[in-house]
């Protein structure tokens, strides 16, 4: 078996032999691209010259994990061809769908980590709060196959001829009608969950119990549990559950689709950013890491501000690099 990076060069050489319909004989290419928390390898083909095209990509680190699950090169160059095939036939339809015009009624949120993603961030309008950065997405569409959106790089803002500060306002509005904010009790995700699998009611009260409100966590997120880590700055529904508990809340970033919100009285903010670091790095994909950090909600002052300061800044696991002291020895006296 090909280590990853022999096979990147070997699928970038022999990818065009696979090429089929109007992707034939066409140049392979592959460049690093950055995307949420983490840079990936993507392979594409040139697009003709004077063409007006839209071009697909592939990701190169998926492509490598196929070829290790099945073991044949040739057959994961071949359904790499078949989708490249499909993918152009179908890229017309889907650069139609990003209509400039309409764009104000599709500018949404989403939250990531700013230590983790600098590079990218420095390519993007956005702002920072606390350890995290509000980036924009423009949503695109929903159907069978999920949810479209793409970045809204510093290029593309300034072809819509907009400022951070005029996307921060139409995303404000925009997120909450599209992805509207829900708070849930642990209970309640669990009830609907095992409702969806058939399970008789009587079987789930006697699994879920009557556990009170206040010994519960909650899971913030949005109606259709794609980065919802967001609704965590909505301070209304913070402050209705911290009312509704009467205390302050620790909100845990369990990804950037949701977080957790527990009773302040209910926990030790180091010890949970310490379980948040260490789910984070055993069960969560890489791409799906929001922080290490754990948040706290003051009821009164009604006020979200980072608990903790843990060292572990990146979601990766690598240590972030310190600062390089430069100084000029000065002459020792005589």
């Amino acid at each position: 078996m090909m280590d990853y990076e022999v096979f990147k060069e070997v699928v970038v050489q022999k990818m065009p032999e696979f090429l089929m319909g109007n992707c034939a004989g066409r140049e392979v290419i592959s460049y690093p691209k950055q995307k949420v928390n983490e840079t990936l390898d993507m392979l594409s083909i040139k697009p003709l010259e004077g063409a007006n095209e839209t071009i697909p990509v592939l990701y190169l680190n998926n492509m490598y994990d196929q070829y290790l699950e099945n073991e044949s090169l040739e057959m994961t160059l071949n359904d790499a061809a078949e989708v490249f095939s499909v993918a152009m036939e179908k890229g017309q339809e889907y650069a139609n769908l990003i209509d400039l015009n309409n764009a104000k009624e599709k500018v949404i949120f989403q939250l990531i980590n700013t230590e983790q993603n600098k590079e990218l961030l420095a390519g993007l309008p956005h702002r920072e709060w606390q350890d995290l950065s509000v980036m924009y997405r423009m949503f695109i569409k929903e159907d069978h196959t999920g949810l479209s959106s793409c970045m809204i790089t510093n290029s593309l803002a300034e072809k819509l001829g907009m400022t951070e500060e005029e996307l921060f306002k139409l995303a404000a509005e925009n997120t909450k009608r599209i992805f509207p904010p829900v708070v849930k009790s642990m209970k309640e995700v669990l009830w609907e969950l095992y409702e969806k699998q058939g399970m008789p009611e009587a079987v789930i009260n006697m699994m879920l119990g009557d556990a009170p409100e206040h010994d519960q966590m909650f899971i913030i997120s949005n109606t259709k549990n794609m980065n919802g880590a967001i609704s965590m700055l909505y301070e209304d529904r913070l402050h209705e559950l911290a009312e509704r508990l009467g205390n302050d809340l620790f909100i845990l970033p369990s990804s950037v689709h949701e977080t957790i919100a527990v009773p302040a009285r209910e926990g030790d903010a180091e010890m949970l950013a310490a379980m948040v670091t260490e789910i984070n790095m055993a069960q969560v994909d890489l791409k799906d890491r929001l922080s290490n950090q754990v948040y706290l909600y003051d009821k009164d002052l009604r006020t979200l501000s980072l608990a903790t300061d843990t060292p572990n800044k990146r979601l990766d696991g690598k240590a972030v690099a310190e600062p390089v002291l430069i100084y000029e020895p000065k002459e020792q006296s005589r």
